[in-house]
């Protein structure tokens, strides 16, 4: 699941997991459109953008707390220096991430996932 604005940079991320054979579903980050979708589709995995002056941090905290989501792993990327501190406290089991590390962190979890080069 990819939560993000919707753009032109969502686009080209979902390609991407796409092309490494995952299948994508996306949300923006609203409360609690992106809660429900993932509650309801359970993915394997939750890549969140965390770009001021979104709400991805907020978004990253409620999957980690809740019992329906909070099994899922959580990638935070985009996340601005000054903001690290803050995601940690608001969403500690975020994994923070740069954009070109989610392919190897979700193949890590995702079963059947494999980078495209």
């Amino acid at each position: 699941m990819v939560i993000q604005e919707e753009g032109e940079a969502r686009d080209k991320l979902v390609e991407y997991l796409k092309a490494g054979g995952a299948e994508v579903i996306c949300s923006r980050p609203v409360w609690p459109g992106f809660f429900f979708m993932a509650k309801e589709e359970r993915p394997d995995a939750v890549v969140v953008d965390c770009s001021p002056p979104g709400y991805g941090r907020e978004c990253a905290g409620y999957l980690g707390e809740t019992g329906f989501t909070r099994h899922m792993p959580v990638l935070a990327y985009n996340v601005p220096l000054d903001e690290e501190a803050r995601l940690r406290r608001r969403a500690p089991k975020a994994k923070i991430v740069q954009l070109q590390e989610i392919g190897r962190e979700l193949a890590a979890v995702v079963p059947g996932f494999q980078p495209p080069e």
